[in-house]
């Protein structure tokens, strides 16, 4: 018996539905890991990432302004795709019919929910963008820079 391969439109839409939500949770500190720094000065911004550090808090200056960090949110991005695509092979291998309908349209609305905070987190924010989170404000860190770190779990 031989084994039909997936068209190739199925695989790109697995990876850019997996780049999609990738995004959207790490842009969303859904799961992510609150750094809070030792400031040599009186204040500075908290610090979030899932697990690398990619965006401050947005409420120390405005509401709608931030940090954000391409290399922590590239590399969180990457490992949260890989986690949501590793995922979509598994369940791929599902092969009752009424089950992959409700799976296509679970997926089908998470990605639209997704790109569509993606878009408004992206585009109304007021970010500030820099490559590592060091380049932006190197000057403010002790040598022990996180000695509190609070993980976040949907809350």
């Amino acid at each position: 018996m031989t084994r039909v391969s997936k068209p190739q439109w199925a695989l790109t839409w697995q990876v850019i539905f997996s780049i999609v939500v990738g995004l959207a949770m790490v842009l969303s500190n859904a799961i992510s890991i609150e750094y809070i720094p030792n400031y040599k000065s009186d204040m500075g911004p908290e610090y979030f990432g899932s697990p690398f550090i990619m965006s401050t808090d947005t409420t120390w200056v405005n509401s709608f302004t931030g940090e954000l960090y391409l290399k922590g949110l590239f590399s969180d991005v990457l490992i949260w795709g890989l986690l949501i695509y590793s995922v979509l092979l598994f369940l791929s291998r599902i092969q009752n019919k009424w089950a992959r309908r409700i799976m296509l349209s679970l997926g089908t609305i998470t990605f639209i929910l997704a790109f569509a905070f993606v878009s408004m987190d992206l585009f109304i924010m007021d970010w500030r963008v820099h490559w590592n989170y060091t380049d932006a404000d190197a000057t403010n860190f002790h040598e022990e820079q996180y000695p509190e770190k609070r993980f976040h779990f949907f809350d």
